[in-house]
């Protein structure tokens, strides 16, 4: 195929490449490259094989340029935009189908029986559509946020001076209440000290008649005991006639009426909270829908808040290893000295014992009656007469992991470190193995480094295996229930482990977070993280009745509330 002859912007009386007549040239064929007079232009655009091509009038081309004012375009300033599929071609229409920019071999082609129409033509197109946008977001979505701002403006300050009526009439209410608590207390003083005065003057009257009594019948049973004395025959039985009469005429202490006490009155307060507060008055809240977005995090079933309410450092050297809640709002705690101490929330030692071994696990019963240890060696230890001995011997394996279930019985976790393999056992109170936790239902082992136990209410077992880095919980029945791996099957190393109340599971991790877990080992959230002010997590226990959560670190205890 010939290529256009190049046009001179003064003179365009070229050959025409189809006729190779030289008269006035004003088309040119994109696709075959070709320059045409009018006549062939006519013929090129009807033919069969040529009506899809791409013609260009020169003339209304160069009439633009003479109208802007340019004498001579710039070849490096014009964009071209090469097809992607024909790279040997220019895009010069839009398929509005697509979306894209097509050459016009696309257009016979791939985009045959779409929507085409030119560039011009469809970014005019887009334009229109986008300024009517515009005006609607202005008009209608931006004036709507406007009235808004301005609604919760005149909100807001209603608010605040409504807040502030509230304060004053809280105020208000707070001085009424003293008057007629001070006006009450007053009469309530003033009542029972005339009623102390009534009483004790009763009290007196009665004590000093009795007395008299008493004083009288004294005085009448000596005369008559002298009058019978040395007598004998009638002046006896005189003398007894006249004593008889006389004891008859006397008054005596056990005819006197009234009752013998009188207690005090009683004072039975009211109830403090809700009587109290249906006095004085309560604050309601309008209910109203909790604002929503989109969340680009995991969404919880619930969300639980853990809120640091205490903690306390350990000396140099000294570091937690185990910790055990007792029941009772405080802790016990094994440190690095070779010390188990009883510690309240603001970390003062109540009682401390001394221990032949670092104890790395502990473990107590409810109200901590009953003490037990473990510190890797083949044997649990017991507390008895203010010291630890040995209690269960548990070789050829390894005591590790300690805990209490609500029976009172001993979960303990055992390691064979020559085969490197692991069970759980439980005992009873009196040391007697009841159960070995070893295998599933296939008969293959469950646990290969068991360094962790807790036990749920609902008599679950959740294990911390540091060899499979993961958390194997099995039933009452021994038989597992499921296996935790981390959120997501990420990188998951878990450290400790504890159950609540309500069967769910707690554990923490190497990057001291505590992942909580429900009971059937789906993952809710985490309730601590190093923003809480874990650091080297070594230990957790959390306090049923004080729903609070201690966690051991190396060097400090943190006690946080879960609300």
């Amino acid at each position: 195929m010939a290529e256009a002859a190049p046009l001179d912007s003064e003179n365009t009386e070229v050959q025409c490449d189809l006729c190779f007549s030289e008269v006035l040239v004003n088309w040119s064929c994109h696709d075959c490259a070709q320059n045409l007079c009018d006549n062939c232009q006519t013929l090129h655009s009807r033919s069969n094989a040529s009506k899809q091509h791409g013609i260009l009038h020169l003339k209304e081309d160069k009439d633009e340029e003479m109208e802007s004012g340019s004498d001579a375009i710039d070849i490096d300033e014009i964009e071209l935009h090469i097809c992607r599929i024909h790279e040997e071609n220019v895009c010069e229409l839009y398929c509005n189908l697509c979306d894209m920019l097509v050459c016009h071999i696309c257009v016979r082609s791939i985009h045959k029986t779409h929507n085409i129409s030119e560039i011009g033509e469809s970014a005019e197109q887009k334009y229109n559509q986008l300024i009517k946008k515009f005006e609607h977001l202005e008009k209608y979505e931006l004036e709507k946020a406007r009235k808004k701002v301005e609604s919760l403006e005149r909100n807001k300050v209603e608010y605040v001076s409504s807040a502030a009526l509230k304060r004053e009439l809280i105020k208000q209410r707070n001085e009424k209440l003293k008057f007629e608590l001070d006006n009450l207390t007053d009469n309530m003083l003033k009542e029972i000290e005339t009623k102390e005065e009534v009483d004790l003057q009763f009290i007196n009257r009665k004590q000093f008649k009795l007395q008299n009594l008493s004083t009288k019948v004294s005085e009448a049973l000596h005369f008559c005991r002298n009058n019978m004395s040395n007598k004998s025959g009638i002046s006896l039985l005189d003398a007894c006639a006249e004593a008889a009469r006389k004891i008859e005429k006397l008054r005596l202490p056990s005819a006197e009426s009234g009752p013998d006490r009188i207690n005090p009155p009683e004072f039975v307060p009211g109830k403090q909270d809700e009587e109290f507060a249906s006095v004085f008055g309560v604050l309601e809240y309008e209910p109203r829908p909790a604002l929503t977005r989109r969340r680009t995090t995991v969404a919880f079933p619930h969300s639980i808040k853990a809120q640091v309410v205490a903690s306390f450092t350990q000396k140099a050297r000294n570091g937690v290893y185990s910790i055990c809640t007792t029941g009772n709002g405080n802790a016990m705690i094994g440190t690095e000295e070779r010390i188990v101490q009883v510690v309240t929330i603001t970390g003062k030692v109540l009682a401390s014992i001394k221990v032949d071994i670092t104890p790395y696990n502990i473990a107590c019963s409810k109200l901590g009656k009953d003490l037990y240890l473990s510190t890797w060696n083949m044997e649990i230890k017991k507390l008895k007469n203010g010291s630890f001995t040995r209690f269960i011997d548990t070789s050829p394996f390894q005591a590790q992991g300690l805990c209490v279930n609500e029976d009172g019985e001993i979960l303990a976790c055992l390691y064979h470190k020559e085969d490197q393999f692991g069970k759980i056992v439980r005992y009873d109170s009196a040391g007697k193995s009841l159960q070995q936790i070893c295998s599933d239902e296939r008969r293959r082992l469950m646990f290969q480094n068991p360094a962790k136990v807790a036990a749920s209410v609902t008599r679950d077992i959740a294990v911390v295996d540091m060899a499979k880095k993961c958390v194997i919980a099995v039933g009452a029945d021994g038989q597992r229930k499921f296996t935790y791996k981390g959120l997501n099957g990420g990188k998951f190393e878990p450290k400790c482990i504890d159950c609540n109340t309500l069967g769910s599971i707690l554990v923490g991790d190497h990057e001291d977070r505590i992942h909580l877990l429900d009971k059937n080992g789906k993952f809710l959230q985490y309730i601590m993280t190093p923003e809480h002010g874990l650091n080297d997590i070594i230990g957790l226990s959390s306090d049923q009745g004080e729903k609070r959560i201690w966690v051991s670190c190396y060097d400090k205890v943190i006690i946080a509330t879960l609300v």
